[in-house]
């Protein structure tokens, strides 16, 4: 009798053994982990994946763009000699510039970083269910917005860059070559352009700061004054100015006070929280009240 229930207890367990395995119950895919095939599924993920678009400009603005802008021309001087003169900054203000200098890097990583995060958006935003047309619309022009924007920093840098306009592996970023400068700025020119016509011309409560469909335009006013095209860049400024969005101030000065910020004279503005104190890292804090003010001062 103890046998026969012994038998008994073991077949059931080879049953229930061999259901659970039929059903793959032992190789279960993970669903703690996001990645692209899964996480574009609401209109809150679409947001929040143009908003990662917009972060790379903070470190470009925070690490890059005023080196490169102002102390390689007669903007600024270089400090007094102090601990934050480094010899990355020094061959930027000498023109002698080598392949290693880390300021160079971050403008070349983060515009391809911003690049690469656009190009998601544009793959995987048409597909989400359910999602508001107007918002839809948004993201893509957003997210075509930031690509042009991106690849402007990069072709008036570089001249002839490597170029994709969709999302690309780590391992084909390696062998991609670079496009003539040409055809990378018909592809500013084509995203600014849609970005124009699809973003709208201002925004309120905590969407103040996205790109618009002026400062699209204004951007694409600067391409073409890049390119030499003074009858295109006019036509694009003038659009802005008869917009009736935007209106100077009185005071010149006015355009730099604090309570100002994102002001009537803003065409777009990259945006910080506070970093409370100087030496921020390169995200969302802003560190220029150290670089620009007198020694020692934040």
């Amino acid at each position: 009798m103890k046998r026969n229930t012994c038998l008994v207890v073991l077949f059931t367990c080879m049953v229930l053994i061999t259901i659970r395995c039929s059903k793959d119950y032992l190789n279960l895919a993970p669903n703690n982990v996001l990645t692209l095939d899964n996480y574009y599924q609401t209109q809150d993920d679409a947001i929040a994946a143009v908003n990662a678009c917009y972060s790379p400009a903070q470190g470009i603005y925070n690490g890059a763009a005023w080196h490169i802008g102002d102390i390689m021309s007669d903007i600024t001087d270089l400090g007094g000699g102090g601990g934050g003169d480094g010899l990355e900054t020094a061959e930027l203000d000498n023109f002698t510039l080598t392949s290693f200098n880390p300021i160079v890097k971050i403008m070349w990583t983060q515009c391809y970083l911003g690049i690469q995060r656009a190009n998601i958006v544009l793959e995987k935003v048409p597909g989400i269910p359910g999602m508001s047309p107007s918002i839809r619309t948004r993201c893509l022009g957003e997210a075509r917005f930031l690509r042009g924007f991106y690849y402007f920093q990069l072709a008036r840098l570089f001249g002839d860059v490597p170029f994709y306009t969709a999302p690309i592996t780590v391992e084909a970023s390696k062998s991609i070559s670079r496009t003539a400068a040409s055809e990378v700025y018909a592809q500013v020119i084509e995203d600014l352009k849609l970005a124009g016509d699809s973003l709208p011309s201002k925004y309120n409560g905590t969407d103040i700061g996205r790109a618009t469909g002026g400062a699209a335009k204004g951007m694409l006013a600067s391409v073409y004054l890049t390119l030499g095209d003074k009858a295109n860049a006019a036509s694009k400024a003038m659009e802005v100015i008869q917009s009736n969005t935007y209106a100077l101030w009185s005071d010149y000065g006015d355009n730099f006070k604090l309570e100002n910020e994102n002001g009537k004279e803003s065409l777009f503005e990259i945006q910080y929280r506070n970093s409370g104190g100087c030496f921020c890292d390169y995200g969302q804090g802003q560190k220029l009240n150290c670089f620009f003010a007198p020694r020692s001062q934040n």
